[in-house]
């Protein structure tokens, strides 16, 4: 038994330093104020500006779809509030990148904070909550 043991383990470890875990790729991506924006319940839309940090599965992209999380996010509405990506949630992100190159995100927990203007009341405004894309038909 004992000298089967060691081409085992040696073929173990040679299988795994030849076969590397896939490594995941990350990418930054810059919000374009002119093609970004947020609506709230009152008042008009508001341009973002920020970025926003995705784990691909992996690369190059072939004819099928790849997944990935969402790993970073900082954005700032010119209105003044601030969205980043919800602490409390495990996986604030997960969405699939398309061959034809569309982002499809289903939910993303995101914190949104708006600024305090003058004489609104003594806290400062925090939601938290999962924003889901507009249904299309």
């Amino acid at each position: 038994m004992r000298p089967l043991l060691r081409p085992l383990l040696a073929a173990s470890l040679l299988l795994a330093l030849a076969a590397p875990a896939s490594a995941a790729t990350i990418v930054s991506l810059a919000l374009d104020p002119s093609q970004s924006s947020l609506t709230p319940q009152v008042g008009g839309a508001q341009s973002l500006s920020g970025t926003i940090t995705l784990r691909l599965g992996a690369l190059p992209l072939g004819g099928v779809d790849t997944a990935f999380d969402v790993i970073g996010l900082s954005a700032v509405a010119s209105g003044g509030a601030t969205i980043t990506l919800d602490p409390d949630v495990a996986n604030p992100g997960l969405g699939v990148l398309t061959p034809a190159g569309a982002f499809v995100v289903p939910i993303l927990y995101v914190l949104l904070n708006r600024e305090q203007k003058p004489g609104e009341g003594p806290e400062p405004e925090s939601e938290s909550g999962g924003l889901a894309p507009p249904a299309t038909a």
